[in-house]
């Protein structure tokens, strides 16, 4: 018999693919919601802004969003093509809340946190 982690719960194959159908259906809805409120290509800004206006009790936002990077810093199974987790930012961290883009997009996430 297989030792199961603590806190961890055995569930049958069918409950297994009823919870993945759930995220499934629950991300689409979330996708569908963000593209309606947001259009089909909106900037960074805009996007932090939805998510502020959301429920969700914890809203970040990343370095690399504030400084106005376009390209991600890890882009997974690529350790070798790609210079992932070294890059450094644009943006010298003392200055990195001045960037046009992280006054764009704190902008967008205060007024959507109030209360």
């Amino acid at each position: 018999m297989q030792e199961r982690q603590p806190g961890t719960r055995r569930t049958s194959g069918k409950a297994s693919a009823a919870m993945a159908s759930s995220r499934s259906r629950s991300s689409g809805r979330m996708r569908a919601a963000l593209a309606t409120a947001v259009g089909a290509e909106p900037d960074a800004a805009t996007v932090h802004g939805f998510l502020a206006s959301s429920p969700c009790a914890l809203v970040l936002a990343q370095a690399d969003d504030l400084a106005g990077e376009e390209v991600a810093v890890n882009l997974p199974g690529t350790d070798r093509e790609r210079p992932n987790w070294r890059r450094k930012i644009c943006v010298p961290v003392p200055e990195l809340l001045e960037a046009p883009a992280a006054r764009a997009i704190l902008g967008r996430l205060a007024p959507g946190r109030v209360g």
